[in-house]
């Protein structure tokens, strides 16, 4: 019986041990992915501005995803949306760039050929501002989460970021922007935010 004690608490130790081993590695590897994600994003927008003509417009219609063009590319968003693996839809865009058209027109109908998806499955694009700083220099500004609604909250509203608060919607996190964290509960692991900013200088006018 002794035996038996020493067995159970010695295999209870291991469990909760290799349970403790997989949470931290699956919350690494999630914040990486999300990272690399994010940094992708940036390099690609910051190339774009760099070395492309004209100048990049954003374009904001209500009710259709966003868009500006920049370097011979059309980059196509919705802010705040958790990105699902196809079908291809408005609310479904999720953030992918194509070769712009002589004109910066609205995307609609969405392109379904020659697209590159820039986000992972379950990623949702927060942020993705572009601003012209003069002189030639321009301010980029990206945010990318991983995770769904319930794990997610805006630290701008502390309570909201309390494990037993409300659901925040898409609308919500996408006001927030820079601002959304994962909340600290059951489930964090499959959670994570990434803001980067930089400032890019104009090579060719």
């Amino acid at each position: 019986m002794i035996a038996t004690l020493v067995f159970a608490t010695v295999l209870l130790v291991v469990t909760t041990g290799i349970i403790q081993f997989t949470r931290s590695y699956y919350r690494g590897a999630t914040v990486a992915k999300t990272q690399d994600t994010a940094r992708t994003i940036m390099d690609t927008v910051a190339q774009s501005i760099q070395y492309g003509n004209p100048l990049p417009t954003v374009v904001d219609v209500a009710g259709t995803p966003q868009f500006f063009c920049a370097g011979g590319y059309q980059f196509i968003f919705t802010k705040g949306v958790q990105y699902k693996l196809e079908p291809l839809q408005p609310s479904n865009v999720g953030l992918f760039l194509v070769s712009a058209p002589s004109e910066c027109e609205t995307p609609n109908p969405l392109p379904a050929d020659n697209r590159r998806q820039l986000l992972n499955n379950n990623m949702r694009l927060l942020e993705l501002d572009q601003n012209h700083a003069g002189n030639g220099l321009y301010s980029v500004a990206v945010t990318v989460a991983y995770g769904d609604n319930d794990l997610l909250c805006d630290s701008s509203t502390p309570e909201t970021c309390e494990q037993a608060a409300a659901t925040l919607s898409d609308v919500n996190l996408a006001a927030a922007g820079s601002k959304v964290r994962c909340k600290q509960q059951a489930g964090s692991e499959f959670c994570a935010v990434s803001t980067l900013s930089t400032t890019v200088k104009k090579r060719i006018q």
